[in-house]
């Protein structure tokens, strides 16, 4: 059996609210040669197992993030946010660059 080139990237997953459209991200990563694995949000997220096989990571965007996250207070303008969405993105962020900083530091030595 043959392994498959195209990197795997993992997109986190949401159901879409008005104007936030994931499937524009599989669409471009797909056009690009990615193969694309979902990232289902989960309370009990196992982070180093879910990008363990993936070359890259996609945080689709959309609503908005909760403010006090990066020490602002929430502007009059500010939607409304997700704090499940909010905490689940930070531990895959936070793993995957881990990941990627430890990557870095085997090949350099």
């Amino acid at each position: 059996m043959t392994r498959d080139p195209s990197p795997l990237v993992a997109l986190s997953r949401w159901r879409a609210p008005l104007g936030e459209r994931s499937d524009h991200y599989l669409n471009s990563l797909s056009l690009a040669g990615a193969r694309v694995l979902y990232l289902q949000p989960q309370p009990e997220l196992d982070a180093k197992r879910e990008l363990a096989a993936a070359a890259g990571l996609v945080l689709s965007g959309g609503i908005d993030v909760d403010p006090h996250l990066y020490g602002q207070r929430r502007h009059p303008e500010t939607d409304w946010h997700h704090p499940f969405r909010d905490q689940y993105e930070i531990r895959l962020l936070e793993d995957e660059t881990c990941r990627c900083w430890a990557s870095a530091a085997a090949t350099s030595s």
